[in-house]
């Protein structure tokens, strides 16, 4: 009797090892090619002129089908000037609010890094097509600097979340810098998030974002008040918390696995690192 408690005991632990250890694997097997990044190289200038006009200024093709998701065109009239985003049928812009111009075009949303791109913005489209930015109402992105667009498009019956990072600067030049999207269908995506293993390190500090890790009912964020969001490995969020002094988060309702963890501090910084949640813990 003794010897089969003990040899299902061992056996137990080891299984538990195993088990734990396929998760990682199977966790990192899933990471791979689930977001689809372009750099363009070089970037891509267009100036808006006084007098002219330019459509299909640079298509944008997230999956290489060779057919454009997106594109760009721009007119100008002596003093006036439009740059607009076009799109193709069925696919949608995050926008910036239900306001138009004079013409009817709405606004393009401008997004800063690691935004949650995913159902909950305002999508749409209008006629004329949405405005980077224009002359006559709101010249919305111009002189921001870097800045996302949040895309929503269909490739067949499927619906997919990506993000175009752009520059429109004070003298009507728009530069088209890179593009991604998540290839898990109606899954979100971070504006400017080019991988799913994507972590930034808190300058200046060595020690764990969030501990332990892995974890199995709680973690400790390193950083005071904070804001922290959890993803699944799709780009999907699934809980959010305000962290003050005591720094401790339940993660008991997150099912085992492994996440990305958004923390977001008081300062305005903003990092990531990876968690894996690990409910079974394992005693020698």
């Amino acid at each position: 009797m003794i010897e089969k408690l003990l040899f299902e005991k061992i056996n137990l632990k080891t299984f538990t090892k195993i088990g734990s250890l396929c998760l990682l694997v199977s966790a990192f097997q899933f990471f791979n090619a689930q977001i689809v990044y372009k750099d363009v190289i070089p970037d891509f200038t267009t100036t808006i002129s006084s007098f002219g006009s330019a459509t299909d200024v640079y298509a944008i093709d997230f999956n290489n089908d060779n057919i454009a998701e997106y594109n760009f065109r721009w007119d100008g009239f002596a003093g006036d000037w439009f740059m607009h985003m076009t799109y193709a049928t069925n696919n949608t812009l995050a926008l910036k609010g239900t306001a138009t111009n004079p013409f009817g075009g709405r606004f393009l949303l401008p997004l800063q890094a690691n935004a949650v791109i995913d159902n909950n913005l305002l999508w749409g489209v209008s006629d004329p097509e949405p405005f980077i930015g224009e002359s006559t109402t709101d010249a919305n992105f111009q002189g921001l600097g870097d800045r996302y667009i949040g895309v929503r498009f269909k490739i067949g019956a499927n619906t997919y979340y990506g993000w175009v990072l752009v520059n429109f600067s004070n003298t009507n030049t728009l530069t088209i810098k890179s593009f991604a999207y998540n290839t898990t269908a109606n899954q979100s995506i971070l504006a400017g998030q080019t991988t799913l293993l994507e972590t930034k390190e808190v300058e200046g500090k060595n020690e764990a974002l969030i501990f332990p890790n892995p974890a199995t009912s709680e973690v400790t964020v390193s950083e005071k008040s904070s804001y922290v969001t959890f993803y699944e490995v799709s780009g999907r969020k699934i809980m959010e918390a305000n962290v003050e002094d005591n720094k401790i988060i339940n993660v008991n309702n997150l099912q085992d696995g492994v996440y990305i963890v958004n923390i977001k501090t008081k300062d305005g910084r903003t990092t990531s690192t990876k968690l894996m949640k690990n409910s079974k813990t394992i005693k020698n």
